[in-house]
């Protein structure tokens, strides 16, 4: 398989570039990074996106209380809190939270 771009050919002369296996190809989209914003947009496109959405790094406890001492909303990711966590950085905020 060739590189998919010319600027990519030229500076990986040695290394083909596999979709498979290549980190830039995983294509997980960071559940922090999905605003209230993005959300209703895609929600306009596609109504079950919520259900088919993968959750890969989903805000974590320091996350939340930034966006919460900020004044921004932090409850975004509540849709991903029943769902299988593909990848993340830190523990996600709701595994921080103790079950009464």
């Amino acid at each position: 398989m060739q590189p998919t771009t010319p600027r990519l050919a030229k500076k990986n002369k040695w290394r083909k570039i596999n979709p498979v296996w290549n980190p830039l190809f995983v294509g997980y989209r960071k559940a922090s990074d999905f605003v209230p914003n993005q959300q209703k947009g895609l929600a306009q496109k596609d109504p079950d996106y919520q259900r088919d959405f993968p959750v890969a790094f989903p805000l974590s406890a320091p996350n939340v209380q930034a966006l919460k001492k900020s004044g921004f909303p932090a409850d975004y990711n509540e849709f991903c809190k029943d769902k299988p966590l593909l990848r993340n950085y830190m523990p996600p905020y709701w595994a921080d939270k103790k079950e009464d």
